[in-house]
Order: structure tokens, then sequence, then C-alpha cells
């Protein structure tokens, strides 16, 4: 992210607009040209945008600065059985941003929605500090690696499926069980899960003889994610088989493969970076909670 302003022009407070649905594929085209730096979010959006027209409850805007100075920035929100926001900019300031979450209402705080900041990492802190500042705070804050594997890569996967397992989609009824282990679930995310299963690819290893699900993962709106091995089960590479297989698939279907690690979990960072997966830059994740 080299966009640098001058001073002057970084204390600048610039509107917001809504960006109607014609200009979206502009707008996704413009990110694109920041390349690696922009690749999670502005893939992440093109998931939401998947979601939001698979499931009519959850509503996606898209907004982005008047001024043509930070035109390369936005904002998208999921509002309704999934809340979140994704902010993106690659510039050298973040007066605008603080401006946006501060004045302009684009994020409704009072969803609760888990925001993704893909901004320059030196501004982390300061965005972090606006959103808690007031009457809203963190459930929780990290900030992970994001990655992203090339298609190829991912088609040239080979698929070792363990002697008495085999490998078949998740359906509703493993809802419950993926989100009663997930570190991040809350009040609400036993709908995101369950509605993740019915929408989205997912991949489950199965034991044959009595059809105990033992590891899965999800493709989720934030990408590759909720993959978890029953503890009997682990040491087995169970996970990267499942993190193959999925990946493989989405690969033929034609979907773009990202995923989060956090930054201090050195063994995950590994594993991924083994199977090729490319880094693709710091992304800090804030779940919004009232403090009331």
């Amino acid at each position: 992210m080299e966009n640098f302003v001058d001073g002057n022009e970084a204390t600048e407070t610039a509107d917001w607009e809504d960006v109607g649905e014609d200009k979206i594929p502009m707008v996704l085209a413009e990110m694109a040209k920041e390349g690696k730096d922009s690749i999670y979010i502005l893939n992440s959006i093109r998931r939401i945008m998947k979601w939001s027209a698979k499931c009519p409850e959850v509503e996606m805007k898209m907004y982005r600065p008047k001024n043509i100075q930070w035109r390369s920035s936005v904002i998208v929100t999921a509002e309704g059985k999934l809340d979140v926001a994704f902010i993106f900019s690659p510039y050298k300031s973040c007066s605008f941003l603080l401006s946006a979450i501060r004045e302009n209402g684009i994020i409704k705080m009072e969803n609760q929605p888990m925001v993704y900041f893909g901004v320059p990492e030196e501004f982390f802190g300061h965005l972090e500090h606006e959103i808690i500042s007031g009457e809203f705070t963190a459930a929780w804050s990290f900030v992970f690696n994001s990655y992203w594997l090339p298609p190829e890569t991912a088609k040239k996967f080979k698929v070792d499926v363990p002697t008495g397992f085999t490998i078949s989609r998740l359906d509703p009824s493993h809802a419950s069980t993926v989100n009663s282990v997930w570190p991040y679930a809350s009040a609400s995310s036993l709908a995101l899960v369950y509605d993740t299963i019915l929408v989205n690819e997912t991949a489950g290893l199965f034991e044959e003889k009595n059809s105990r699900l033992v590891s899965w993962i999800l493709h989720v709106y934030y990408g590759l994610g909720m993959l978890y091995t029953e503890k009997e089960y682990r040491r087995r590479g169970y996970g990267t088989i499942m993190v193959k297989a999925l990946s493989k698939r989405l690969a033929e279907n034609g979907a773009e493969i990202n995923l989060l690690a956090k930054e201090d979990n050195v063994e995950a960072n590994s594993v991924f970076q083994k199977l090729g997966f490319q880094a693709t830059g710091p992304v800090m994740v804030i779940q919004i909670q009232s403090r009331s």
C-alpha cells in the first residue's frame, strides 16, 4: 500500500456516497488495481454479494468517498441475518475513514457487526480506538494474516481419504455441532453456520462405520473457516485433508480461495504456507458489542 498524501490533504473530511448496483463492477475493478493489498477484502466483498443474492434476508450496501482523492477506498456493509462490514483503503491516511465511522453512520454499530479492516497496519490502533471510544466496545479484536491460494495450485491437490472414512458435504443438522466449538460463536452465530451450510460449499470427514463427523471446514463469507477436528482425531493430518478437499472443489468451480490465520498461530500459518497459500497482508477484525 504505497498511496501517500501530504499532511494538509490528510486532514480533509470525505463525504461518502452509496454506490449503485450498476457501478459496483467498476469499483471492484478499481480495487483490483491495488494488487495483493486488496485481494482479501475484494474477494470477501464478492462472497458477500453472492451471499446476499442467495439470501434475501441479507442486504448489502457499498460506499465510497465522493472525493476522487480517496476513490480506491471502499466500505461494504451487510445487514440482516448477517451483520458485517468490510473496510478497504490503501492510503497513508485514516482521517476520512474516521469520519465515516464517527459522523456518517455508514456502519450501524447498534447491530453489533463484525468489522474487517484492510488498511495500512499503522492505522489499526487509531480505528479500533475510534470504534470503542463511545457507547460501543469490542467483544474481541485480533490481527490476522490473510492468505490467497492460486487456483492452479488448488486444482493440483491430491486428496487422500483415510481408510474407513469418507468426505462429503455437511448438512444443516451439523450446524449446532460446528457452532458449539467455533471460537467466535455468538448469540446469532448458529443461524450464520446454518445458512453457510445451506448456501455455500463445505467439506466433512465422516467415519464410514457410524457416519460420525470428525473433521470439517466451511466456505464462509470471509473465506475458508470454522476448520475443526475432534480432539481424539487430531495429529493425523485430517485438518490439512479438509483444507485440500474444499480448496480443490472451490477452484474447480471457479471460486476464489482466501483464509485468515491469527498472527500468533505459528503452526497454522506454517501449514497454510506449505500448502501454497500466499500472504496478502494483515487484516484487523473487531466484533462490536454494546457497553450496555
